[in-house]
């Protein structure tokens, strides 16, 4: 309650019983429990406090989910789907990834608590993870102690009891909730409530015309099969019947342009888009991904997942993190830390080298993405174990066999191949050829905004909606329908983004949604006003589209803006280095 009104009706809408209870479409509002009225109302204080000491509080507004430290390597979505929003309003995220089951039966027993919110809504605290503090450091205290000669001597120890004061390294309820007051902030935080309350219309109107569950068969996946077991036949028979090396090269072509297409049933799963039944979609995904294409569809969603919750938050999205081949922001030039790989990306001399080049470069480095990909696959599925009782731990098994068994059909393959040349030929040929999947996958977002950080808060999606954050940093591809197949749906990022469970199949028909959604509230701000708030610079929804070439000449130039910044850093450094910037005095 504030200024002795309830909470905004907005933040409870009445939903269908049958959709909000679905264990396969999307999660519809939030799910308040019959007891909501006697539930603790928790202060941004209490909450910044709990998260200090170690608990995952995640607020799906109004309500307070206390998640249990071991769902972390149970969560089918990863640890960091979850660590990324402590302390923050999770409300759209929940809703767009999370069947109605899920929330109003699972979720619903870590409720521990209710926040109450004015207009401007709940403003994100600063998870741990994204402080470099996860696991929450033990404080260390120094204690003094005397030993048998009376000489003193002081230890730092991780507990226990004894005077002395603790270090400053450990997590703090002000780290966690900064004290923002009387601090001009980059985004309004009213404007950015009424988007995650809008959201959620959009949603109700996709769900409403039927948008969020596969269509039929025939105007679906149909076509998209006739091209996948085509392509299939077609490397086979020109394999088996190849008798001279451009006959082994066409077969690696078709092999690759298979290869191209399947991968992008492998997203749609990793998704739940399939079927929406999330073992069904996964198993699908192994087989597709582990066992045709030698990856870990294990690594692909949940490094996909991470993206789509931290889209291009250069400390937190493993997408844009390419040292040290690529940079799209000269924020890479710091050495970041990388909450996702765990290391810090530094920008070392063979970045100093790369980055100069990588305009040039750049199709060479998509040309050979497929090498990374294994290398990223095998290193999650050696590094990451999930706990036994997880869903993913049987999972992570079959995908041990099914890595096994695509290299027990492929390396024969190769061994068929006559020539160690042609041999090489081969398999570099069926590598690159899916290279238009790799520069697809970036090209929505590489010459799209990246989180600013400030003195405040470290990134500046901890103050946006989940609407505004998608918009700023996505693009869609503009192209003709009859070339959808080519783009398999990723020239969509848009929709995507916003709603990531939509199936593929519809999303030209939700772009079409999302666009006049987005015009709507365009027409809601008037010479920059929304409600009376003078909206921030850069503040606001943009549906943004390029077409396929222009996309790559704006990613281009992107790449050699950031190569030009390197360029001339290193310039200043050797003029300096040679006292040409010293002035006497």
């Amino acid at each position: 309650m504030v200024g002795g009104k309830q909470v905004e009706p907005a933040l409870k809408p009445p939903k269908p019983a049958s959709t909000r209870h679905s264990s396969l479409l999307p999660a519809t509002g939030v799910p308040l429990p019959p007891t909501f009225d006697d539930l603790p109302v928790l202060s941004r204080a209490d909450i910044a406090s709990r998260i200090a000491n170690g608990e995952l509080l995640v607020i799906h507004a109004p309500l307070v989910y206390k998640i249990p430290p071991a769902w972390l390597k149970l969560h089918p979505g990863g640890d960091l789907s979850i660590l990324h929003y402590v302390g923050r309003d999770a409300s759209n995220e929940i809703e767009a990834y999370h069947v109605g089951k899920t929330v109003t039966e699972r979720m619903s027993r870590w409720v521990c608590g209710r926040v109450e919110l004015g207009k401007a809504g709940w403003r994100d605290m600063v998870p741990p993870v994204q402080l470099n503090m996860w696991p929450i450091p033990v404080p260390k205290i120094t204690v003094s102690l005397v030993d048998a000669d009376g000489k003193r001597t002081e230890r730092k120890v991780q507990n226990g009891g004894g005077g002395g004061g603790v270090e400053q390294t450990a997590l703090t309820a002000e780290m966690v909730n900064p004290d923002i007051d009387g601090v001009e902030l980059p985004l309004t935080p009213e404007y950015q409530q009424h988007l995650r309350l809008s959201h959620r219309k959009l949603q109700d109107r996709v769900r409403a015309l039927g948008l969020d569950s596969p269509p039929p068969f025939l105007s679906g996946y149909g076509p998209s099969l006739v091209i996948y077991i085509s392509l299939f036949v077609l490397w086979v028979y020109l394999y088996r019947t190849a008798t001279s090396n451009w006959g082994y090269f066409a077969s690696a072509i078709a092999l690759g342009a298979w290869w191209h297409q399947v991968t992008f049933v492998v997203h749609d799963a990793a998704h739940t888009e399939l079927t929406g039944d999330w073992w069904t979609d996964r198993l699908a995904a192994i087989l597709m991904a582990n066992f045709m294409g030698g990856m870990s569809a294990g690594w692909w969603a949940n490094n996909h997942n991470v993206h789509h919750l931290v889209t291009n938050s250069p400390e937190n999205d493993p997408d844009i993190q390419h040292l040290p081949f690529l940079a799209i922001s000269t924020k890479f030039f710091a050495s970041l830390r990388s909450t996702y790989y765990k290391r810090v990306m530094a920008f070392d001399a063979v970045a100093h080298v790369m980055i100069p080049l990588q305009h040039k470069l750049y199709y060479v480095i998509m040309g050979v993405a497929r090498f990374n990909l294994f290398a990223q696959s095998y290193d999650f599925l050696l590094s990451s174990a999930p706990a036994r009782a997880s869903p993913l731990y049987n999972l992570r098994i079959l995908e041990f066999v099914g890595v096994a068994c695509f290299w027990s059909w492929f390396i024969p393959l190769i061994r068929g191949v006559p020539g160690t040349w042609m041999k090489v030929g081969f398999v570099m040929t069926c590598f690159v050829v899916p290279a238009p999947l790799h520069v697809q996958i970036v090209l929505s977002h590489f010459s799209q905004s990246v989180s600013v950080a400030s003195e405040i808060v470290p990134h500046l999606e901890l103050l946006e909606s989940h609407a505004h954050r998608q918009l700023r940093t996505t693009m869609d591809i503009s192209c003709p329908e009859y070339l959808d197949f080519l783009h398999g749906g990723l020239n969509f990022q848009v929709p995507h983004h916003l709603l990531p469970r939509t199936p593929r199949f519809r999303f030209r028909a939700v772009a079409k949604e999302v666009e006049k959604w987005v015009k709507e509230e365009q027409a809601l701000v008037v010479d920059g006003v929304w409600e009376g708030h003078r909206l921030k610079e850069n503040e606001g929804l943009v549906f943004k589209k390029m077409e396929f070439v222009e996309a790559n000449r704006d990613v281009l130039g992107v790449l050699e803006s950031v190569a030009q910044q390197v360029k001339f850093i290193a310039k200043v450094a050797a003029a300096d280095a040679r006292g040409e910037l010293h002035h006497a005095h």
